[in-house]
């Protein structure tokens, strides 16, 4: 009964050590250096929101999927994915809103994806149905990073485009809840009745990080 107690410690050490790493890699992105450099403007924040858009829009849908993959005995793991297909409506919405504060023209629902953004949302469907779990996995490792953006970049980013907090909503949408929503995540990831590939979840939170930064890294700057 020790050793097991012990391993499932590593295992959660090690998938925590990889949200980790994932975040301190996403952080290096070229838009957040950019800011550090005081080279961001709005015309670029707008180039990020509109690649944003269409990983947003596609968030419930590979919720849903993962949900649907679940297995009978996966049943708090179905409804915490589906509740988070829920939350994930309608937040494209904001990055339209604060696309219009900006100037923008243009709806981005009527553009395609960018290859990066596409890369990330085929991801997110891959493991959405070969392990509903590591979709959870994603989650956690996104609302993780965003935690630290938001702590980090959040006042910057408003002072670098001189716009209010109200004006910041894709940015700050998710920030108030962040926190509780990686305490229930965790939960779940840890209480899943029979799941040992651990590795597996790690290499779901690097990969996440990796796509993720991409987009990040592939507006124009």
């Amino acid at each position: 009964m020790q050793e097991c107690f012990t391993k499932d410690l590593l295992s959660v050490s090690m998938l925590n050590a990889a949200v980790d790493r994932a975040s301190d890699y996403f952080l290096q992105n070229r838009l957040c250096r950019a800011l550090d450099d005081g080279r961001l403007t709005p015309a670029h924040y707008a180039r990020l929101l509109s690649a944003l858009y269409h990983q947003v829009d596609a968030s419930a849908d590979s919720f849903a999927t993962a949900a649907a993959s679940c297995q009978p005995s996966e049943q708090a793991l179905r409804r915490c994915l589906l509740m988070h297909a829920e939350e994930e409506k309608g937040h494209a919405v904001w990055i339209a809103m604060d696309l219009r504060d900006l100037g923008g023209r243009g709806n981005p629902a009527t553009q395609w994806p960018s290859p990066d953004v596409a890369a990330y949302i085929a991801y997110n469907h891959y493991v959405a149905q070969r392990n509903p779990l590591g979709r959870l996995v994603i989650a956690l490792t996104l609302r993780t990073l965003h935690l630290r953006l938001g702590s980090l970049y959040a006042d910057r980013l408003r002072q670098a485009l001189n716009l209010s907090m109200g004006k910041l909503s894709c940015f700050l949408g998710h920030f108030s809840s962040d926190v509780e929503r990686v305490r229930e995540i965790r939960r779940i990831i840890e209480a899943t009745p029979g799941f040992a590939d651990w590795q597996w979840l790690a290499y779901c939170a690097r990969t996440a990080g990796v796509l993720y930064r991409a987009i990040y890294d592939k507006i124009e700057i």
